[in-house]
């Protein structure tokens, strides 16, 4: 009965540390509905096998209590980890996604898999399997000072001298280089057309309506979306916190799917604020573009339906069309998207990231913009988004469809980059 109580008591105080480290603060509440079962299903017959064998291995004698509770602590930490590798597997796609958290692109993302729940673990159990062990045997004495040592020395509970995930993407950061667009007029929106109901020449609603020929002086603007990394640099370096939805989507990406962090720092910055955007923009000595300078930027004099042309969408001229169930971003890295490039040479103008513009959302503003550097909207409860996302539809992805967001919004498939004035 001693026996059993102590099999029943190590594994239950397993299963709750195990669960709150691997399932709450790895996961960070990313398990829902159906993986959440098939996850503890995978966990608990893991927990299972591994008892059975144990319990076999000293069917004939005494039960060790001491080794049985590291044994147990052992055993939820591998447990968690076969667990988290195959939990999507009861999924339509799951044989995919387990491939993919299986499969690590360089020993930094087999690493990062491995030792986040490693430090996790040894900040819960450290202390208590120090104590435990002191209180049981002399014979564990080094050990428990080891463990205890490891307990006051990781970065979750003293002070850490290693650095988070997101200092090193933040230190990997490297700003893009601005492209000249001349002074001159060009086509904004979208004429009435007569063509065929599903065509994407038609007007995707009738706030781009009319067209009109628009002159703007020479501006500056960003050859590239403005990257995860920049985006978390200049968080650190004012200081600001980082929002939740960004350190949810770094951990997420690195336990989960191991991504590493130099793909991460070349991933466009997501979930940003149009007022961080600003910020951010106003802090390197730029701003936000205007939406007319955005348009002529993506579309070039000559009114391209898309930035590369009046091509329909295509995988290779644009990241688009991509759909997770958990908003989990499908996106290329910044620098990436030379054949669906602008007539000015940008990159990712359709796709990727949709961006944030300077403008409020005018529904009507086309009608009664100046033919001259044209503001925007002087007030609105929108600010305009442009260019499409990731999940986005073709439509979206023409150069004139316009859209808006809430100032203080944070969305999975919206970023920014920056422009300026040419004096």
């Amino acid at each position: 009965m001693k026996h059993i109580l102590l099999v029943v008591g190590s594994l239950f105080l397993t299963y709750v540390l195990a669960f709150v480290t691997l399932m709450i603060r790895w996961m960070n509440f990313w398990i829902r509905g159906s993986y959440f079962v098939v996850y503890q299903a995978i966990f608990l017959i893991t927990l299972t096998i591994f008892l059975l064998w144990w319990l076999r291995r000293h069917h004939t004698g005494p039960l060790p209590v001491s080794s049985t509770i590291l044994y147990a602590i052992v055993v939820g930490y591998v447990s968690g980890l076969i667990a988290m590798a195959l939990y999507p597997v009861a999924q339509p796609d799951g044989l995919q996604q387990v491939a993919m958290n299986l499969r690590f692109s360089t020993p930094e993302a087999a690493a990062a898999f491995l030792w986040f729940p490693v430090r996790m673990l040894s900040w819960l159990f450290g202390g208590i399997a120090s104590m435990v062990m002191l209180a049981m045997s002399r014979r564990f004495k080094f050990l428990a000072l080891a463990a205890l040592t490891a307990f006051l020395l990781n970065p979750m509970t003293g002070r850490a001298q290693e650095e988070s995930p997101y200092e090193r993407i933040a230190a990997l950061a490297h700003g893009s280089p601005m492209i000249t667009v001349g002074e001159g007029f060009f086509l904004m929106g979208t004429a009435r057309t007569g063509h065929d109901l599903y065509s994407l020449d038609l007007p995707y609603d009738d706030t781009e309506q009319p067209q009109r020929r628009l002159w703007l002086d020479q501006f500056e603007i960003d050859r590239d979306e403005i990257s995860l990394g920049e985006f978390l640099l200049w968080l650190n370096r004012q200081p600001r916190s980082i929002p939740a939805e960004i350190r949810k989507l770094i951990d997420h990406m690195m336990t989960v799917h191991a991504a590493s962090t130099d793909t991460l720092a070349r991933w466009p910055a997501l979930y940003v604020t149009w007022t961080e955007a600003s910020d951010f923009c106003r802090a390197q000595g730029k701003r936000l573009p205007t939406e007319a300078e955005w348009e002529k930027a993506a579309r070039g004099e000559k009114g391209n339906l898309f930035p590369w042309g009046h091509k329909p969408p295509v995988v290779g001229l644009a990241m688009f069309g991509q759909y997770h169930v958990h908003e989990i971003p499908i996106v290329a890295s910044v620098e990436s998207g030379k054949n669906g490039r602008s007539p000015y040479g940008l990159h990712h103008m359709a796709g990727n990231a949709a961006e944030w513009v300077e403008d409020w959302f005018g529904i009507d503003y086309y009608a009664t913009m100046p033919d001259h550097n044209p503001p925007g909207a002087k007030q609105g409860r929108y600010k305009v988004v442009r260019g499409g996302s990731w999940k986005s539809a073709p439509p979206l992805l023409r150069t004139a469809t316009r859209s808006g967001a809430a100032l203080e919004q944070r969305a999975a498939p919206i970023g920014f980059r920056c422009a300026k004035s040419v004096r």
